[in-house]
């Protein structure tokens, strides 16, 4: 902790997570912090191997890159309920991310990028106009998709909905 100044949001008392420090990345240090449950308030966030250490008021551990976030609000990420990016995530695109979106629900209106039959050609016709997508996608099966998201998406997490439109197509034709 600075000298001087208490732990206002009662997370951690300026230690860090389990590790003892290692794989410390950084420090959001002086920012609004939001959501949680400790209410809003400036102070400290310290992220080690790509998690939430610990909020407070804190002293940055020597190897971590510190960020000033005077003036700036720090939140949770935000989860987009409603996306029709099924292909798109996995561009790897930062527009959403920039706006503070970390999760993505896919699979909405009927659309989804499975399942798909041998021939294609009847799910990209239904699906393309909103994915905006070309005759290179289409997956048997949501593991198969759900393994390609993770393999090739970097800024979002992604969960999916099995579009009812695409199954009728993948069962009926």
């Amino acid at each position: 902790m600075r000298s001087g100044e208490e732990d206002r949001l009662g997370d951690g008392g300026g230690e860090v997570a389990a590790g003892g420090g290692e794989g410390v990345e950084g420090l959001d240090e002086g920012g609004a912090l939001l959501g949680g449950e400790t209410g809003d308030d400036l102070g400290d966030l310290l992220v080690a191997a790509g998690r939430i250490a610990s909020v407070g008021v804190l002293e940055a551990p020597k190897e971590a890159t510190v960020m000033d976030c005077a003036g700036l609000v720090v939140s949770p990420g935000f989860i987009d309920s409603h996306s029709h990016s099924d292909l798109q995530v996995m561009e790897n695109r930062p527009e959403k991310v920039r706006q503070g979106v970390t999760t993505e629900v896919v699979g909405n209106c009927g659309f989804s990028a499975y399942p798909a039959r041998a021939d294609r050609k009847a799910l990209h016709e239904f699906a393309n106009g909103i994915f905006r997508g070309d005759d290179g996608w289409g997956w048997s099966n949501a593991a198969e998709y759900l393994g390609e998201v993770e393999r090739r998406t970097r800024f979002a997490s992604v969960v999916s909905l099995v579009g009812h439109g695409s199954l009728r197509i993948a069962a009926a034709g």
